[in-house]
């Protein structure tokens, strides 16, 4: 085994493929100590069970590595240097919470009045099995919102100021539309939130 000093390895590449060779070799030639987890930071939950699974099939067994989005990462960094009486062990946007959350609110959604949730209320209209389309749903609006906040925070940020728009790359806006849903729950969450008194750092 070779021996590393400190220091920080960027490797470019067009193939999440070879970029994956790369690491996974990198993690075969310089192991850590028994015990200590290698820490991995992924850009969405796919990629984390991709990479999981490929780690198993490629080193023959996956443990040991803890995978995290950036957002969880830099959630427990902050617990770590402020502690844990000041920093809840979950942030409130966590996608698990969220889920849940989602799920409770999805009742008053098919019952308000605001024009911008119809597309959801007619979603939920069917109703058979109503529980599994509604935790479907739930499940699949608390990874959108995990995504935004990581990659398009701004979007989110318009939302929480009342605008029903996106910002592309060339900073023009667009308004949402039949999407609008999106920002109005949005909104919905972080009152909830509030109401219950918990922290909305995300």
């Amino acid at each position: 085994m070779a021996s590393l000093s400190t220091g920080l390895v960027i490797v470019h590449g067009n193939r999440m493929e070879d970029l994956r060779e790369v690491m996974l070799s990198w993690l075969q030639s310089h192991p850590l100590p028994p015990l200590t987890p290698e820490v991995i930071l992924v850009q969405s939950n796919g990629m984390k069970q991709w990479l999981v699974q490929s780690m198993a099939q490629h080193l023959g067994i996956s443990a040991g590595v803890e995978l995290y989005l950036p957002s969880e990462f830099v959630w427990r960094a902050y617990r770590q240097v402020l502690g844990n009486q000041q920093v809840p062990k979950q942030m409130a946007f966590d996608k698990a919470p969220l889920t849940w959350r989602i799920y409770r609110l999805l009742d008053w959604v098919l019952t308000c009045n605001d024009t911008a949730y119809q597309p959801l209320q007619h979603y939920l209209a069917v109703t058979e099995q109503q529980d599994e389309r509604r935790f479907q749903l739930a499940t699949q609006i608390a990874d959108l919102y995990d995504q935004y906040q990581t990659y398009r925070a701004d979007w989110i940020s318009d939302w929480s100021k009342g605008l029903d728009q996106i910002i592309n790359q060339q900073g023009s806006a667009t308004p949402l539309n039949e999407q609008s849903w999106q920002a109005a729950l949005w909104r919905a969450l972080q009152q909830d939130i509030s109401q219950l008194g918990q922290s909305q750092t995300s």
